[in-house]
Parts: C-alpha cells; sequence; structure tokens
C-alpha cells in the first residue's frame, strides 16, 4: 500500500537564527520524515527548509541524526513531485524586531576609496600625515602629556570625526601609511 505524504501541512520554525536555542521538528513531522523515500523525502526537506526549519532540526528527526550536509545535499537534489503546501504562519513581533535589525545591520552604505576623488581635506591630510609618524613612536608607557601622547590622541581624534563624516578608512590609512587594521582599530570600526 503506498500512502503519499506530500500534503500534510508544515509548520513554520518559531525562529530561522542559528544563534537561537536548538528547534525540533513536531513529532508528526519527524514520523513522516521517516517514513517518506526518494522523491517524496526530497520534495518534503525542501518545503521544510524553505519554512524556515535549520538543517540541524531535519537532520536530527533520524535516530540516529543525519548530517546536516547530507540534508542539505537532499534538499538541493531535483524533484518531481511538488512541494508540500506550507502555511505561512504569524511570527512573533520579537523576531520581526530580530530580523530587521538584522538587515538594517546589513544594509550599510559601503565606503569606497577613490585616489582620484579624495574625501579627506588638504589641511587634515597634511594634519594627518605630520601626526602619523610621532603617534606611531607612542607606546602605553610614555609620558601622557610628551609629545608622542599628544600627537596619537590627536590623530586618533581626527580620524575618528573624519569616519564619522564619510571617509573610508582604507583612505584614512592610506594617509596614514599604515595598514588597514592599523587604522581600524585606532578608530573603533570592526569592534
Amino acid at each position: 500500500m503506498y500512502i503519499s505524504y506530500t500534503n500534510v501541512p508544515l509548520r513554520r520554525a518559531p525562529c530561522t537564527n542559528d544563534t537561537m536555542p536548538m528547534m525540533q521538528l513536531p513529532e508528526s513531522e519527524v514520523f513522516v520524515l521517516r517514513v517518506c523515500s526518494g522523491d517524496e523525502l526530497r520534495a518534503r526537506v525542501r518545503a521544510l527548509r524553505e519554512a524556515g526549519w535549520t538543517l540541524a532540526a531535519i537532520a536530527n528527526a533520524w535516530d540516529p541524526p543525519r548530517q546536516r550536509s547530507s540534508i542539505r545535499a537532499i534538499s538541493q537534489q531535483p524533484t518531481k513531485s511538488p512541494l508540500p503546501v506550507v502555511p505561512s504562519p504569524p511570527s512573533s513581533s520579537s523576531h520581526l524586531a530580530a530580523a530587521e535589525n538584522l538587515g538594517r545591520r546589513h544594509s550599510r552604505a559601503r565606503r569606497f576609496f577613490d585616489r582620484d576623488n579624495p574625501r579627506i581635506p588638504p589641511g587634515d591630510l597634511s594634519k594627518i600625515t605630520g601626526l602619523a609618524p610621532l603617534a606611531r613612536r607612542y607606546r602605553a608607557r610614555a609620558n601622557p602629556l610628551g609629545a608622542y601622547a599628544r600627537a596619537n590622541e590627536e590623530l586618533t581624534e581626527l580620524c575618528t570625526s573624519l569616519y564619522r563624516s564619510g571617509v573610508s578608512v582604507a583612505e584614512l590609512a592610506a594617509a596614514a601609511s599604515v595598514t588597514y587594521r592599523a587604522m581600524a582599530r585606532r578608530i573603533g570600526v570592526g569592534r
């Protein structure tokens, strides 16, 4: 006797972020996954992935659990049977807010360094090139009122204000003749 499980409705996972606690498929989904095989299994796994379930949650449906890479391979294989109907469940407001914040963080405008059109004003550029050699010689044990400490502090303030006004880290690093990472550390980018 052949039983089709492709029309069993799927429920969307409460969250898709991997940093959230481990999600577990409902017992009905676990049963369906263990009984299905072949094309139906591929369609079911693909529908679960599209509904938002993690690879780990799907892999844990079997005993012993399958590898996540195996689940990914199953979900990427072509299927002849249609994907099961997946209703879109209501999401909680905290998950929507987290998704919006994640999108906002990645949608920052990238800054590019165009050597033909520099964004650092000429006066600030000459100030940076004069302060950089002195600031490079500053050490933590140095006299806080000494020339090296003052140059280091002044260079940090100037570069931070220029970065906030839209100058790229690469342009600031080129002006100070230091590496990108050294300038990013100085102005506090990437923390």
